[in-house]
């Protein structure tokens, strides 16, 4: 009896002691995803406070001789960008209606070339300040789409600035927009770092932690292809990613046509 009421302690001790660590581990990963989040809405705000700071510092040094055009183009991306900002705030609260099933689209016919371009000129003053380039090429044709033009943007937006983040040093970015009779394309493709295949295999994970960071040394994809992945799923779209080590990453986004997709 004694043996078996060894025994039996035993398993007890064992039990005990592999709960210990596994909840040691389940807090150090906590621990890591609230890391994870706060670098990541420092880096969120990083981009549009750069571009503002280029506009002011535009505005400071050429004011006086600067054309009321020109002044007004530079106030405008100012307005813009403190915009975003907010938008990227919303993001965060929208996640959680979405962990929670809340969030719900706010659909109307839109123009997804126009979204999309609106998309891209957020960031055309920083790329070019670093000297690199954006080529936005449409296909001529009709691009109405059935979907929430501010959650579809701010999908578009983050997509984009993956792009610029992980790109080494010099933006270089193509990106392009077709259709076909069934669907429309969004293709963005970055010459950046690129992506190894575990990376890849977790690139829409939330929080997921990447083993190379961008040019901030800000690591990780955080909430931004996660959200991506959430709104583009919510119009009944479908996005991939294709990526070589060195060498940079598409993004493919597809859009069922469907004059019905509520």
């Amino acid at each position: 009896m004694s043996l078996i009421a060894s025994l039996l302690f035993s398993v007890v001790i064992l039990v005990a002691f592999f709960g210990v660590q596994r909840q040691g581990r389940k807090q150090k990963r906590l621990a890591e995803v609230k890391s994870d989040f706060i670098n990541n809405m420092s880096h969120e705000f990083k981009t549009p406070l750069a571009t503002i700071n280029l506009a002011v510092d535009a505005l400071i040094r050429n004011g006086e001789k600067m054309a009321p055009s020109k002044m007004q183009s530079y106030l405008s991306i100012v307005k813009k960008e403190n915009k975003r900002m907010n938008a990227q705030m919303e993001s965060v609260l929208q996640m959680s209606m979405m962990d929670k099933e809340e969030l719900t689209l706010d659909k109307a016919v839109m123009d997804i070339s126009q979204v999309l371009t609106e998309a891209v000129q957020h960031f055309k003053l920083a790329v070019q300040d670093k000297q690199g380039w954006i080529d936005l090429n449409i296909t001529e044709g009709n691009y109405s789409y059935f979907g929430d033009h501010t959650q579809f943007k701010s999908a578009l937006t983050n997509l984009i600035d993956n792009a610029v983040k992980y790109s080494n040093g010099t933006p270089k970015i193509s990106i392009q927009m077709t259709q076909s009779s069934s669907a429309f394309y969004i293709l963005v493709r970055d010459r950046g770092i690129g992506m190894d295949e575990d990376t890849l295999n977790q690139v829409f994970d939330r929080f997921y932690r990447a083993t190379k960071g961008n040019i901030h040394d800000v690591k990780g994809h955080g909430l931004g292809l996660s959200f991506v992945k959430e709104i583009i799923e919510k119009h009944r779209g479908t996005i991939s990613v294709q990526s070589d080590e060195g060498e940079g990453t598409t993004f493919k986004v597809v859009l069922e046509k469907n004059p019905h997709n509520d």
